[in-house]
Parts: C-alpha cells; sequence; structure tokens
C-alpha cells in the first residue's frame, strides 16, 4: 500500500520512503512529518508484518527484480530522494538490478538502519523479532539445534538459486555503488547491523568520489532514531552536521558484537529493541 501526503507545492522536493519489515502507515507518520518540515512532499510505502517474512524469501527477490517499483509510485512522478528503512534496502536492490529503479529518477539515497545484506545469523535474529512475544514461537526458536536447523535452511535455499553469500553481498554493493549522494544513519546499539561492515562499505564509496554522510546515534537501538534522538535526527536529514556522527569507541564495537540480543516489537509497532537474552538459541 502506497501512502502519499498531501502535496506541499508544485516546487516541493519528493521523497519515497521505504519502510521496514513490520512497518504501518501510522507508525511511519513521524517520518512523513520530518521530511514535511524540511519542505520535501513524502510517499510512503510500508511493509507491513505479513509481508515482511515473504520479502526475506529468494524467490520474492526474483519477483521484485522483475516487477520494480509499484506502479502508482512510477506513475506519481521522479523523487530527489529515496529513504531506506532497514531490509527495504532489499527491495531498492531488486529494483535497481531488474533496471526499473532508474525510473525513480532519484539523486540521493538514504541508508537508514540498513544491514546491506545479512547473514544467516542476522536472519536468525530477525526472525526472533518478527517472531515477537508468541510463546509458541519463542519455545521453537529456543530448542537445541534450532538456529543450525534454520541457517542451514537458508543457506541450502539460496545455493539452491546459484547464488552463494559472498558473491551476493559483492553483486548486492555493486548495484548500490552507483554515484548517487547517500546518507547513513546508524544506531549506536543496533543489534541488526554490523558497524564495520557499515563503515567498509562507506570507505569504498567515499574512495570511488561518492558523497557519503555517516551518522551514528549512540545507544540507539533498530530503526529507532527517529523516536529516540528527534532533533539531531532531522539535522541529520537536513544535510547539517551531528554532534553523534563521530565513530563509536573501540570497546564499544566490541561489546555490541558480544551482546547476546533478540530483536523484540516495540509497542505501537515502530520497529525493534534489541533485548538482552541469555538462551544459548541466541549467541
Amino acid at each position: 500500500m502506497v501512502v502519499a501526503a498531501p502535496a506541499l507545492s508544485t516546487a516541493a522536493k519528493r521523497v519515497l520512503v521505504l519502510g521496514w519489515f513490520g512497518s504501518t502507515p501510522s507508525a511511519m507518520r513521524p517520518i512523513a512529518d520530518m521530511y514535511s518540515q524540511l519542505g520535501y512532499e513524502p510517499t510512503l510505502l510500508p511493509c507491513e508484518r505479513k509481508d515482511a517474512l515473504r520479502s526475506m524469501w529468494y524467490p520474492s527477490w526474483r519477483k521484485m527484480i522483475k516487477e520494480g517499483p509499484p506502479a502508482e509510485v512510477l506513475e506519481s512522478g521522479e523523487f530527489d530522494r529515496v529513504h531506506l528503512f532497514s531490509g527495504a534496502v532489499f527491495k531498492y536492490y531488486c529494483w535497481m538490478k531488474g533496471g526499473k529503479g532508474e525510473s525513480l529518477g532519484h539523486s540521493e539515497i538514504v541508508f537508514d538502519s540498513t544491514p546491506f545484506l545479512p547473514t544467516p545469523g542476522q536472519l536468525w535474529s530477525f526472525t526472533g523479532g518478527i517472531a515477537g512475544s508468541s510463546p509458541t514461537a519463542q519455545r521453537l526458536l529456543r530448542m537445541p539445534g534450532s538456529r543450525r536447523v534454520f541457517e542451514t535452511g537458508i543457506n541450502l535455499a539460496w545455493k539452491s538459486t546459484g547464488y552463494r553469500y559472498k558473491k551476493r553481498l559483492a553483486e548486492f554493493e555493486d548495484e548500490l555503488d552507483c554515484g548517487r549522494r547517500k546518507l547513513v544513519l546508524l544506531g549506536g546499539a543496533d543489534s541488526m547491523v554490523d558497524p564495520e561492515v557499515v563503515e567498509r562499505q562507506v570507505g569504498r564509496w567515499r574512495a570511488s568520489g561518492t558523497d557519503v554522510a555517516l551518522h551514528r546515534f549512540d545507544g540507539v537501538g533498530h530503526v529507532l532514531a527517529h523516536r529516540r534522538r528527534p532533533k539531531p535526527y532531522l539535522s541529520a536529514l537536513a544535510g547539517e552536521a551531528a554532534a553523534e556522527e563521530a565513530a563509536a569507541p573501540a570497546a564499544a564495537k566490541q561489546a555490541a558484537r558480544a551482546k547476546h540480543a533478540v530483536l523484540q516489537p516495540y509497542p505501537g509497532d515502530v520497529g525493534f529493541i534489541p533485548q538482552a537474552l541469555p538462551s544459548p538459541a541466541f549467541p
């Protein structure tokens, strides 16, 4: 479902916002309000919970590659900016790979809590978040050997398509290395995103001459910066210098990697917060 905010004026900039897996129009409304303050006409493309797991399955990627963006998005005209939340980056990748993403006409991309291409282990954590507070689902996820079975299944599914992780990762990064100006927003407490992978990719983009801004929001979880740090977040969207842009200390990075976490739904369906879970099923 595409949600378009009322046009500000014929001269307003336009932004297409692709929501995180499990997002709803109401949960994305604060983003639309922020962009309206900045003079943009926002168009929202939520990804509600019923579509989240289906979007992660590789055959769905092939369908998105073939079909491209929704017809109503393409028919609405070109955009100045595309804002990608979390797993929405995979939709964008598929659109670009199929060639139809170029029709969006954008010159800027915002990567907001985007894991780029997740490992099977990260998909396992994400599945824990989608499962939420369901006792049955949580019991299944905690069963001995359940993580190994899950990751093996993901690897076999990807292998059956003729793709291996490293090959797909290189292909994915190359598809996004398109010269457009990039803004990367990263939560310091985001267990779904590896900061080293993000910083390495930012370095590659900068080395190729791409204009990239990186803003880190310390202590903020997955897709929560717009709620927990609204003022610096708005400044980042506006292209202003953010006080929290400095890289986190090495000790903080190590602690984040060592943390045992599962992503749990946040009340109001606005994202996921990493919560400690000592069970060995979630190393």
